[in-house]
């Protein structure tokens, strides 16, 4: 199993990240993303949008983090060897 039991779910997370931010920053108009000139409703609106990112960029690593654990476990449990049970 060895590196690739890792590098896969890093993958994965980098993918899932990329796309993520990829997607917020696309629906955020380009005069809110250097400096909100809109005033403060559209202020208002970018951080709250940048909070639920940031949410969901925590959760997306403490399930990350889950898999990664799952995967040690296994990969722990396989490489035991078996005790025979006659």
């Amino acid at each position: 199993m060895g590196n690739s039991a890792v590098v896969f779910p890093a993958l994965a997370m980098l993918a899932v990240i990329a796309v993520v931010a990829l997607n917020s920053f696309k629906r955020v108009p380009r005069g809110v993303r250097s400096t909100p000139s809109g005033g403060d409703r559209d202020f208002q609106r970018f951080d709250e949008r940048m909070a639920r990112l940031e949410q969901s960029l925590d959760v997306i690593a403490v399930e990350m983090e889950r898999i990664s654990e799952s995967q040690r476990f296994l990969t722990r449990i396989l490489a035991e060897p078996r005790a025979s049970h006659s």
